[in-house]
């Protein structure tokens, strides 16, 4: 477990004075669970430069004071007994991701006292592409059996962004109590990892958990086209990630689609190692056909990387970067094969000047995105 820096002792002592405080119920809160968790972490530390502290519920267990960990737990860091009966301390329950283990969350509901403000947010696990699959299938009967009455009982549903309303399955959606508000994000760290220096390939990357919505197999066929008239080490493309249980064979796929171009499988890529992996990339390519916000997006601009991705990323609703961020025209292999021509020629010049730009931008943007966030929160929080 990572040592605790002065920076987060200082939080943790605010988090011991905090006006308020909120319970996130959250499942598999620890490193190797995507992006929910991270965005939870993110936005705990935020909100206690308002007064708010957070702690996390998962699957019957406790974690106090979120907002002062740097990084998330390891998995094999172990947490406390939640005691039910302090449920009713909170302010605000924050339902966050379905699926979750429903006997302990129906547990910890009933001891909700009159009034207790409860919302719902999807984190993107109700979008239409999530019922796909054919192991998806038995999600349908649980939905309607269960999760319909976590959203349709709660005090409102939180959205991450418009696409992330635009794609929810229709059962899902609500005639009032919706509300959208972006994740919260940090913000560029003072030193980039990038080598201003670097020569080699143009790097292109993939970072996420693998499966169909995260279109990988299009990406590889896209970048094949793309680079087949390229010189020699002119262009590479380095994958990162894990297969979603079930999608194995759809990561196999895609390796055999790779077959005789520069494409590298380097698997998980732990959380210490992000950063490093976003500074060997010149070009982030999110490839899904769905993303409800997609952290990737502003991890990648963070460290200076330029951007290309599908048209349906949520996080590109609050992105206005034209310069460094090309968004295909649709998420198959020819329209990611275009986008990532257009971004080969935008990335061609001084490697640090173009990677101290895309940093500024970002700067500016996750200012902008986390100053109307924490708004909407506090706002929600005093209704």
């Amino acid at each position: 477990m990572a040592v605790q820096s002065e920076e987060g002792r200082l939080i943790m002592a605010a988090g011991a004075t905090a006006r308020t405080r909120v319970l996130f119920v959250v499942q598999n809160f620890r490193q190797g669970w995507g992006g929910a968790p991270e965005s939870v972490r993110l936005m705990a530390q935020q909100l206690l430069g308002r007064g708010v502290a957070s702690d996390v519920f998962d699957a019957g267990f406790i974690r106090r004071d979120v907002g002062a960990l740097e990084v998330l737990p390891e998995p094999t860091v172990l947490s406390e007994a939640f005691r039910l009966e302090t449920t009713a301390d909170y302010a605000t329950i924050l339902l966050t991701g379905p699926w979750q283990k429903a006997v302990a969350i129906r547990r910890l509901l009933a001891r909700r006292r009159k009034g207790q403000p409860v919302y719902y947010l999807p984190r993107g696990g109700l979008g239409r592409v999530e019922f796909t699959r054919p192991r998806d299938l038995k999600k349908i009967p649980y939905f309607f059996a269960l999760e319909r009455a976590f959203v349709h009982g709660a005090t409102g549903v939180v959205y991450s962004s418009e696409t992330e309303r635009r794609h929810t399955i229709g059962p899902a959606r609500r005639k009032t109590g919706e509300h959208v508000i972006p994740d919260i994000v940090a913000p560029p760290r003072e030193q980039p990892v990038g080598d201003a220096n670097r020569e080699g390939p143009v790097t292109f990357a993939f970072l996420a958990e693998v499966s169909p919505r995260k279109g990988l197999l299009p990406l590889v066929e896209g970048f094949r086209a793309f680079s087949a008239d390229k010189p020699a080490g002119a262009v590479r493309l380095i994958v990162g990630g894990r297969p979603r249980p079930g999608s194995e064979a759809y990561l196999a796929e895609a390796e055999t689609a790779a077959a005789g171009a520069p494409v590298e499988f380097r698997g998980a890529i732990a959380h210490q190692h992000r950063d490093s992996f976003y500074g060997e990339t010149d070009v982030m390519v999110v490839a899904s056909s769905f993303e409800s916000y997609g952290l990737t997006v502003i991890e990648a601009l963070n460290e200076g990387c330029a951007l290309v991705s599908t048209p349906q990323v949520g996080a590109l609703e609050y992105v206005d970067s034209p310069d460094f961020v090309t968004v295909a025209a649709g998420d198959d292999a020819r329209a990611i094969a275009d986008a990532l021509e257009k971004a080969y020629v935008l990335v061609t010049g001084p490697t640090g000047r173009r990677r101290a730009a895309v940093r500024d931008v970002a700067s500016s943007t996750v200012a902008t995105i986390n100053a109307r966030a924490l708004d909407s929160w506090m706002a929600l929080f005093a209704a």
